[in-house]
């Protein structure tokens, strides 16, 4: 990740767009590389949480361990889709069909589904996403 920092706390969708920010020196690509997206990661951990994108079976930030290229092209796909829908809205206007059917082909997937488990006591749920790392985390 350059020295930049990246901009956080606004809605997750917000804070992936703001991953690619126009610097004085130009425009930037703050996941550029899986490091640089494990570290993004890192600072939406709390976010992601129940979300499903990690495997529960997998300790705490370890499939961030295991990015790929194939991963940040994922995530660099959702972005620059939300991005142009957001552009669009903004101004009142209809996103763009292309990004909205990419975003659903996103979600698509890997699906979020409840996954029932007992403690001894009580029944919980909680979501989980199959699927490779990538398309969880897209």
């Amino acid at each position: 990740m350059s020295d930049v920092v990246p901009l956080t706390g606004e809605p997750l969708a917000l804070d992936l767009v703001n991953t690619r920010p126009c610097l004085a020196d130009g425009p930037a690509d703050l996941l550029a590389t899986p490091d640089d997206l494990a570290a993004w990661l890192a600072l939406q951990a709390d976010r992601l949480a129940g979300s499903g994108v990690q495997d529960a079976h997998d300790p705490p930030a370890g499939a961030w361990e295991r990015l790929t290229a194939g991963d940040v092209a994922a995530v660099h796909a959702v972005r620059e889709h939300v991005a142009a829908a957001i552009d669009h809205v903004r101004r009142g206007e209809r996103p763009p069909a292309a990004a909205l059917q990419g975003l659903n082909a996103a979600q698509r997937a890997a699906p979020a589904t409840s996954e029932l488990t007992w403690d001894g006591t009580c029944i919980t749920a909680a979501r989980r996403r199959t699927g490779p790392l990538g398309d969880r985390l897209a």
